[in-house]
This record gives C-alpha cells, structure tokens and sequence, in this order.
C-alpha cells in the first residue's frame, strides 16, 4: 500500500516539475527571461513612468514631429494603462519596458554583458505633454485660397494667394494676400491691420468702376455673435490702398440705445438726431415684467446694446454695375441673446471713397 502510495507520489511530482520546466522553456524562448534567469521585460510600477518611456520610444522609432502631424494618429500610440496594464503589441504599445533588446523571439543567443536598466526621467506626462505642446505648436504657413482677377493693370491677370500661419484648427495668425503676376514673380502684399481669425477669404470685385478689380477680405473671429473682420483693398498700379477697414466704420458710426416707457425701446445714432423706435408690446409677459411696471412706466433706466460691425456682406447692384457693401450692427437688449434687430449700413464708392447712401434698423417678428 505504501509503496503504491509512493509511486503515485513520484509520478506526480515528476508530472509537476515537468510542467514547470516547460512553462520556463517557454517563456524563456518568448524572450521574458534571458539565458541568465534575469527577467528581459518588467512591468512598469506606474503609468508616468510609462509615459516617459514611451516618449522616448515614439521619438525614437515613430519620429514624433511627424506623428505631431496627425494627432488622432499620435494617440493611437499613447499608453493606455487601463487597457494594456499587462498586454499589448510593442511596436505600437509598450505595457513593458525592455532591459535586453537585442534578445529576440524565438532566440537563445544572447549578449553576455550585462548592462544595468537606464534610470527614467520621472516628469512623466508631463515631459510628454510638454514636448509634444512644443512640437505642436509650431507654426506652418498654409496657403488658404487662391483667386485670379486684374487687380493692378487691366491687360494684366493677377494671381491672389491668401496665406496664413496655423495655429491650430482653422485658426491663422500672420494672415496676408500676396499677390502674383502669371510667371510666379511675386508684385506686392497686402497684410491687414487685424491679421488672426477663421477662415479667412477673399472676393474680387469691381467697387470703384476703374476696370479693375478690388479685393473684399472676411475674418471670422470665431465668437459666438458672428463677428468678423473686414476690408476692401485696392491695389492700382502696385499701390495698396485701404477703401475699407471695419474699425474706421465703427467709430464713425456709433449708436446708443435705452428703454423708454409704453414697452418701447429708442435707438440713437451718436452725434445726430437720427434715431429709431422699436414697439415691445408683444414680447412676452415675463419679459415685459423685467422692464416695465404694469402701467407701462420703466422700473428703472436700463441700456440697450448696439455693436460695433457685426458682418459685412459685398454685393452686386446691377443699376450701377458695381459692388457695394451692406454693414450690419447688433441691436440686443436685455443680455447677449435678446436680438432686438439690426442696424444696416448700405454704402458704395464715391470720389474714391466708401459713403453712405441708406442706412435703416431691421427688427424681428414678434
């Protein structure tokens, strides 16, 4: 009985220890241990030591000004402790860091000396935001429109370049219009006084009536309001003049306003008489009761809001075959979102320069 109990002992002993020896042969051949039977790859103790180790693997193997390029690439290559804690690819991952590189898969060669593990800086994301913020933040000429048109000389075609500098999404610092004879010979450029925003464009129209074609440039400046920036340019014989600038209309063409009693407000052009009246009644109670008392009198003075440029919108008058401009002004009431209408501005050229011909206030429905 007792030696049969010791065989069934040593058999599964034997049975164990060769199950063992194979687990190792395995592992071993898969390039977790060395020849030496010290450990090739280790776990990281933390996700900031991963980073920076990966930092300077992608800077390495992947060329992170490149990778800098296309950020939904870039992280696809970012560690994810949560998801590869213990696996992963390491050409596009890198749960582990590796001690002995040159120990290959499948291998049982290896290098004899020994060298010990590299100390890692331990800014950790930190030292990878930074650098890749550094590297993204460079900035890259684009070249953002291209349009054609006699813009100096009547026989002559120009080719009109809109350049910016991106910043990030469709932001643009240093925007400018450079301008082109046919052969590629740069003639001149025109940088506006107000040179970042979104999504810069330019129209070429006849404004003047000289047979040549000015330039009408739009800026976004990616606020909720829909305000941007506006020129017209004309550059006659290589000389760039500025017809239009929406600062310049701005401050010769303020407005004030208030609420008045009888559930109206006023709108005043500064420095005139001219003003106009905008009836409130059929605004809704809630709102009547913010300003006026129920006999119609104000509660107290309250102000209304009218902006500088809003939006410029060029466009074609067949009667006189010209370009002109429609300004438009935001009248808003009790905060930003209370649209009250518009003041429009028309204006078109005359003895060079942009004047007013009709100016009136747009309301909405009620």
């Amino acid at each position: 009985m007792r030696k049969n109990i010791f065989i069934i002992f040593t058999v599964v002993l034997i049975i164990f220890c060769m199950i063992i020896l194979s687990g190792y042969e395995k592992a071993m051949t898969a390039g977790v241990f060395g020849m030496d039977d010290t450990a090739s790859y280790e776990i990281f103790d933390s996700q900031e030591e991963a980073l920076n180790y990966e930092y300077e693997y992608l800077t390495q193997e992947f060329n992170i000004a490149n990778l800098i390029k296309d950020p939904d690439n870039l992280k696809q290559h970012r560690y994810s402790r949560k998801r590869h804690r213990f696996f992963g690819v390491l050409q596009t991952v890198i749960p582990f860091k590796n001690i002995k590189p040159y120990l290959k898969r499948g291998s049982k060669s290896f290098d004899p000396r020994r060298e010990p593990v590299k100390t890692l800086p331990s800014e950790g994301e930190q030292v990878f935001a930074a650098k890749a913020q550094a590297s993204q933040s460079q900035k890259k000429e684009r070249a953002l429109q291209t349009a054609f048109g006699n813009v100096i000389k009547k026989d002559e075609v120009n080719k009109l370049l809109v350049k910016g500098d991106s910043i990030g999404g469709q932001y643009y610092e240093n925007i400018r219009i450079e301008i082109y004879d046919l052969n590629g010979v740069l003639l001149n450029t025109i940088t506006p006084k107000t040179d970042s925003g979104y999504n810069p464009n330019i129209m070429l129209g006849d404004f003047l009536g000289n047979g040549l074609k000015q330039v009408f440039l739009g800026i976004n400046s990616g606020g909720s309001g829909g305000f941007g920036y506006f020129y017209v340019f004309d550059a006659q014989n290589n000389q760039i003049k500025t017809l239009f600038d929406y600062q310049e209309f701005s401050q010769n063409n303020k407005y004030v306003g208030e609420y008045i009693d009888n559930y109206k407000a006023k709108v005043t052009k500064a420095g005139s008489k001219e003003s106009y009246v905008i009836d409130l009644s059929l605004r809704p109670k809630d709102y009547l009761d913010m300003i006026w008392k129920p006999d119609g009198t104000l509660i107290s003075p309250r102000k209304i809001d009218i902006s500088d440029v809003n939006t410029v919108f060029p466009y074609y008058n067949s009667s006189t075959q010209l370009f002109e401009l429609a300004v438009y002004q935001r009248v808003t009431g009790l905060f930003n979102a209370d649209s009250l209408g518009y003041i429009i501005t028309q204006q078109n050229i005359k003895d060079g320069k942009f004047v007013t011909f009709f100016d009136g206030l747009m309301i909405f429905s009620q």
